[in-house]
Formats: C-alpha cells, sequence, structure tokens
C-alpha cells in the first residue's frame, strides 16, 4: 500500500508544475551578467614637430564615441622681397645762385645743367634746357632765407632735384666797383643786337632816376620798362627811367621791323 502511495505521489510533480505553467506564471530567468563601461583613455596630441626635450605635453581625454576634429594646415605666409631701388638715372647741377648765398637784392638768376630738353622746374616756373643742358631762369625772392627748389624731368619720366638757400638782404652794400659807361658806338650794328652802355648790371646810383642808353637795329623799338622809344637811324638810343630806394630791375627789349627781339635786363641799386 505505502508503494502505491509513493509511485501515485511521484506522478502527481510533473503535474503539479505543467498545472503551475498553464496559470500563466513565467518561468525564472537565470540573473543578468553585468558588464563594466570602458573607462575613458587619455589621448595625447601628434604635434608635426617633437617639442623640446623636458616639455609637458597636456593629456586630453576623449570620451567614447567623440570625433576629434582633423587639425587644418597652417598657410605660411611667403615674403614679398622689397621692390628695387629707383635710380634717378637725371644728373642735376645748380650752379648759380650757391647754397648758403647772401645777396642785397631781391632779383636772382638761377642757372645750372641738366639733360638735353629737360624741363626743368624751378619754384613752379618751367623752362627747357637747351641742346647743351644749360638752362637759367629769373626769380623775384622775398627779403630773408628762401628755398629755391630746381626739380628736372626728362622725357623718360627721370627726376633729379636741388634745393638752395639764398638769404636776400637788401641793406647789404654792393662790394662791385662799377666801371665807367663806354661811349656809344657810332656805327650801327650789322645784325639785329641789343647792347645797354649805361648803366652798367650791379651799379649804385645815388638818384631817384637813371639814364638808360644802348644801341639795337637802325630804327627798332624798344621798350625800357614797358615805355617805347624808338632807335634813330644809328641804332641809338635812350631814356630815363625812375627809381626806387633799393634794387630796382631795368628790363630792355628791342623788336625791329622783322620780329626779332633781344632782351637785356639790368639790376641797379638807389641809395635813396
Amino acid at each position: 500500500m505505502r508503494t502505491k502511495l509513493l509511485v501515485y505521489a511521484l506522478g502527481l510533480i510533473p503535474v503539479i508544475a505543467l498545472a503551475s505553467c498553464s496559470r500563466g506564471e513565467p518561468p525564472k530567468q537565470p540573473p543578468a551578467i553585468t558588464t563594466p563601461a570602458p573607462s575613458p583613455q587619455p589621448v595625447l596630441p601628434n604635434p608635426t614637430t617633437s617639442p623640446p626635450a623636458g616639455t609637458v605635453l597636456p593629456i586630453i581625454t576623449v570620451l567614447p564615441g567623440t570625433v576629434l576634429p582633423t587639425p587644418q594646415p597652417v598657410n605660411t605666409p611667403v615674403p614679398v622681397p622689397p621692390p628695387p631701388p629707383v635710380s634717378a638715372g637725371l644728373k642735376l647741377a645748380v650752379s648759380q645762385p650757391l647754397d648758403g648765398a647772401n645777396v642785397n637784392t631781391t632779383a636772382v638768376t638761377v642757372k645750372g645743367t641738366t639733360k638735353a630738353g629737360a624741363t626743368v622746374s624751378i619754384n613752379d616756373e618751367d623752362v627747357i634746357a637747351d641742346s647743351q643742358g644749360n638752362f637759367t631762369a629769373s626769380l623775384t625772392l622775398d627779403d630773408g632765407l628762401n628755398a629755391i627748389d630746381v626739380i628736372a624731368t626728362d622725357n623718360a619720366g627721370n627726376q633729379a632735384e636741388s634745393l638752395v638757400l639764398v638769404n636776400v638782404d637788401t641793406s647789404l652794400v654792393s662790394t662791385a666797383v662799377p666801371n665807367l659807361p663806354t661811349a656809344p658806338v657810332a656805327v650801327p650794328p650789322t645784325n639785329f643786337t641789343l647792347k645797354v652802355t649805361q648803366p652798367l648790371d650791379g651799379a649804385n646810383i645815388n638818384a631817384n632816376t637813371v639814364l638808360v642808353k644802348g644801341q639795337t637795329g637802325a630804327g627798332a623799338l624798344v621798350n625800357i620798362n614797358d615805355e617805347v622809344v624808338e632807335a634813330d637811324s644809328l641804332g641809338n638810343f635812350s631814356l630815363s627811367v625812375g627809381l626806387d630806394s633799393g634794387p630796382n630791375a631795368i628790363d630792355v627789349i628791342a623788336i625791329d621791323d622783322d620780329g626779332n627781339e633781344s632782351e637785356i635786363l639790368l639790376i641797379v641799386n638807389s641809395a635813396l
């Protein structure tokens, strides 16, 4: 009897287990295995050049899944060489007046040499150098220190510059010894010319007038400081000209019937 009960009981165990599953109870699962997350790994920078010995490199921590930016090349500027120096390529020499000269008149003649045909600007007044490169110009200066700026420019655009300083002091007395005027020539000139025999250039005159005499072509018209006289049959002419105290410019221009022209500029000093 006991043996039957034991067999019966053993046969009920799978039935009970089956019944338990039929009631909807889920079967027990085995415990899950937890895998630890990977720890961040230090990444050292990749320099293009090796650092000096003993340099401590910074440590950059990169988390998983992080995309590092791609390093961009650095554009090194190419040095630009300086432009070659520009050569003036033009010679310029001012022979008159000398730099630092002291003069007793405001009327100054500027002379010099440069390239033939070059344009010469003298205090913004332009003249053209002749076939020998010579140039000349007359300037009126002020009392005191004056700057004479001479710039020569040729057809190729080359330039040369010279700066001359001149001091004007009209109170200075000229040390030049005036020569006695020569007697007028009685024979008329064969060609059209102009000659002033009185007064001499640079003369000191103790009067407020001066008699201007000279010789040119017969019948030519002579303009003396904007006053016109006619030369006689021998070409002689004369005219009295008023003077101011100090230096005075006397401009004599002769023109004949054919249109030929000749000019002479004199500077005289009146002591009155």
